[in-house]
């Protein structure tokens, strides 16, 4: 399956620094998916999955909510 340029909604990044959601974020936006996160965690309850995920300027985030325009 090709990833690149396609929007991809990722609802929720797992409760530990390589889980399941962090992995597929990591695949996704590795690939070049334009991939949107949105967590109802906050950043700072986020800080070491986002860590991992920083080298990806592919990624938008929205934290501390599920929207429904997302």
């Amino acid at each position: 399956m090709r990833y690149k340029n396609k929007k991809i909604l990722l609802m929720g990044l797992g409760g530990f620094e390589k889980g399941s959601g962090v992995a597929a974020a990591e695949f996704l936006a590795s690939r070049g998916a334009d991939l949107t996160i949105t967590d109802l965690k906050t950043k700072k309850e986020l800080t070491k999955n986002l860590a991992v995920l920083k080298k990806y300027k592919n990624i938008k985030y929205v934290l501390g909510e599920h929207r429904a325009k997302d």
